[in-house]
């Protein structure tokens, strides 16, 4: 599909000290001064409390920010002494300029993270990236700082995990480089924790689709094919795993196999959504209609109604979702009102308004608890429209009927 590009950044000194940024705002124009060694949790200097521990620290900050005082929470962790402070501090920080957009603060917080002697965790550079990831609107280097600190991360000790490398795929993914995205997803291990997991597909999926059209379709469907095989291999290893092991006949690799994180791999609804909105933006009808073997796949919707009742087979076809409907969760995932929407907006691009009622019809009876919204509503009654006016012989629905008679008035005017 795609190749892998080379290294962005060349060797260098990771854990090196810059010179310490100036960021810090003045509590009250004078330092904390933090008196004798008996001190109590929390000192109020000039209105300020600065807390004793890192723990509490932890907590101000969050206050802070959660009343969007996120200045008022970095000059007091920077004129704070050393004991109150903590890796874990620093990334309540970084986490909320991240969320705020302020990529440049946020790394800016790193220099001064390490100027303290904190070292930067795996969590660190998780929010790092996650902070360029939320600022590609608003910053043009967001992407470039994502890309430099990934391959600063790889050329040191600490090499990216597959947390690093998903929330770089969302970062590229926001900014549209599709061919550094593609490049990050073939890096990642076939096996073992470095390979992909459900959010991995998913971010890339979801990424092909927004593309739109055939080439952002077959990229997608591309993934996803990976995502089934990889999921069917990993069910069938599991299954084996728990059936084939004692865990009385070794207790030192019961307890290695315990501390071995659980890969994250399964189907859910979010997944399916992704490839449903590439098989909604792509051009070809028969890619558009390649959802409907998911559909049957996934959410055992089968469109059985409108295949059998074109034999006179209605009462059969009844009879079938009586027993289909005993127990649909068992053996299908359970669809969301967003997959609804997706699944009618699929019928009227392939101009499928039987199957799309028909699709409707059975997954009100096959999910009866299903809350559905207004968008919903406004959806489903949109094919209804469609539908009437196919039965009837119109060339669309209601409104191309008023719209062809506005045209008609306005050239009869014309003729006048």
């Amino acid at each position: 599909m795609f190749h892998l590009t080379s290294r962005l950044a060349s060797k260098a000194n990771w854990r090196a000290t810059p010179q310490a940024l100036p960021l810090v705002r003045t509590l009250t124009g004078s330092s904390v001064n933090l008196g004798k060694r008996s001190l109590p949790r929390e000192i109020k200097t000039k209105g300020v409390t600065v807390p004793k521990d890192a723990y509490l620290m932890s907590e101000k900050v969050q206050k802070l920010a959660s009343n969007n005082k996120l200045n008022d929470a970095i000059a007091l962790v920077m004129s704070s002494p050393l004991r109150a402070q903590s890796t874990v501090v620093w990334n309540h920080l970084i986490d909320e300029c991240g969320k705020k957009q302020m990529v440049g603060k946020a790394f800016k917080l790193l220099q001064e993270m390490k100027s303290r002697g904190h070292v930067p965790n795996d969590k660190t550079f998780t929010l790092l990236i996650n902070a360029c990831a939320n600022s590609i609107s608003v910053s043009p280097t967001a992407l470039q700082k994502a890309l430099e600190l990934y391959n600063k991360m790889a050329l040191s000790d600490t090499p990216p995990s597959l947390v690093h490398t998903n929330t770089l795929i969302k970062a590229c993914s926001r900014a549209g480089d599709m061919k550094t995205l593609a490049d990050s997803y073939n890096s990642l291990d076939t096996q073992g924790p470095g390979a992909p997991d459900v959010v991995t597909y998913n971010l890339v999926i979801g990424a092909f689709a927004r593309k739109g059209g055939d080439e952002g379709f077959n990229l997608a469907y591309q993934v996803w094919e990976d995502f089934r095989k990889d999921l069917n291999q990993y069910e069938k290893s599991h299954v084996k795993h728990k059936s084939d092991y004692d865990p009385y006949a070794d207790p030192y690799q019961s307890r290695q196999r315990r501390s071995l994180p659980e890969r994250n791999m399964r189907l859910d609804v979010e997944i399916v959504n992704s490839i449903l909105i590439a098989c909604k933006n792509a051009e070809s009808k028969e890619n558009i209609e390649k959802a409907y073997v998911i559909l049957r796949d996934v959410f055992g919707l089968t469109g059985l109604r409108e295949k059998l009742s074109g034999y006179g087979l209605g009462s059969e076809t009844n009879e079938l979702y009586k027993i289909e409907a005993a127990a649909p969760s068992a053996y299908h995932l359970r669809l969301k009102p967003s997959t609804v929407d997706l699944i009618i907006g699929i019928c009227l691009k392939a101009k499928s308004y039987h199957r799309g009622v028909n699709y409707f019809s059975e997954i009100v009876k096959k999910y009866p608890s299903i809350q559905l919204d207004i968008q919903n509503f406004t959806t489903v009654s949109f094919l209804f429209l469609r539908h009437v006016a196919q039965i009837h012989g119109h060339r669309g629905s209601l409104y191309d009927t008023q719209s062809l008679k506005v045209r008609q008035n306005i050239d009869n005017t014309e003729k006048n």
